[in-house]
Order: C-alpha cells, then sequence, then structure tokens
C-alpha cells in the first residue's frame, strides 16, 4: 500500500525512500551469449558452399561431418525420401565429368540454435553428350550440436521452365 501512496502526487521523500526500501530487488539475469546472427548467417553459407562441393567431389568424409546423424532428405521430383547413409551413399554417384552443381540465390534465417536456408540450386548433367539443365528451390534447416552446425533436413522442389 505504501507504494501506491507513493505514486500519487504529494508523496514525500521520505515515504519514497520507505517504499524502496521495502520493495524486494530481484537482480536481472546477465543475457545469453548469443553469437551474432549475421555472423552465424555467414557461417551457414560456408557451410552450404562446403555441402555442395562435397557433393560435387563425392568427398564421403565432408558429408559425414556435415549431415546431422537424423538427416532427412524430400527429394525432388517425387525421388522419394533418403537419410544420412543413403545420401553419402549416392553422394558416390554424383562424380561424372562435366557435372556442374551450384547455389544461385540463398536466404540464411537464424534463430538461437537453428538456420534456416532457402536457395535455388543449378545442376547440369551430361546424359549422352547433351547437358542436361534443372534448378530446384531447396528448404536446408541447420542445428548447433556440440558447438558444430549440422544439416538435419532438406526438402528439395524441381522448377517448372517456363518458356515464352
Amino acid at each position: 500500500m505504501v507504494l501506491a501512496l507513493c505514486l500519487l502526487p504529494g508523496c514525500s521523500s521520505e515515504q519514497k525512500q520507505q517504499t524502496a526500501e521495502k520493495q524486494s530487488v530481484v537482480p536481472i539475469p546477465a543475457p545469453l551469449i548469443v553469437e551474432d546472427s549475421s555472423r552465424v548467417a555467414d557461417r551457414i553459407r560456408q557451410l552450404e558452399s562446403d555441402l555442395i562441393e562435397a557433393y560435387k567431389h563425392g568427398d564421403t568424409l565432408t558429408l559425414d561431418r556435415l549431415l546431422h546423424p537424423y538427416y532427412s532428405v524430400g527429394l525432388p521430383g517425387g525421388g522419394g525420401f533418403g537419410d544420412k547413409v543413403s545420401e553419402i551413399a549416392g553422394a558416390k554417384n554424383l562424380v561424372v565429368p562435366g557435372y556442374i552443381l551450384e547455389n544461385d540465390t540463398m536466404q540464411v534465417m537464424v534463430e538461437s540454435d537453428v538456420a534456416i536456408v532457402t536457395k535455388l540450386l543449378r545442376q547440369e548433367i551430361p546424359v549422352m553428350g547433351k547437358k542436361q539443365t534443372s534448378q530446384s528451390l531447396w528448404t536446408n534447416t541447420w542445428v548447433k550440436r556440440n558447438e558444430e552446425w549440422q544439416l538435419l533436413a532438406s526438402q528439395g522442389t524441381f522448377l517448372m521452365d517456363i518458356k515464352k
């Protein structure tokens, strides 16, 4: 009640002092030390580049390091689903002369220990002397695990060419 009285006009400085002494002081916890989201986004962009290079060169050690143990992928074009084991095994088959795989446009959003990447991926595969080109939209979910970022889930969708 003293606090309410001190909020009214005409409250004496003595009443304000008594009110302050009776209030319990709750310490404000120190803020959590969180990495700067722009630095994390830059790190995730680098990991996305590392991921592409690993696929292009069949680098199974890098894939093993980057993919979370529970990694899940929804393959574009109705290709079904995959996991870490099938993804690493499949990467060995992508090493083809003339194969091009590159990130195009990329957006990275970071919240705590989760980063979501939305990107366009361009792919050219030589088939019987001709290049087959495709573009797909991917959403990748990265999580921080044991102080390292790993790719937990991916979902890809082929984009249709619009011809005028």
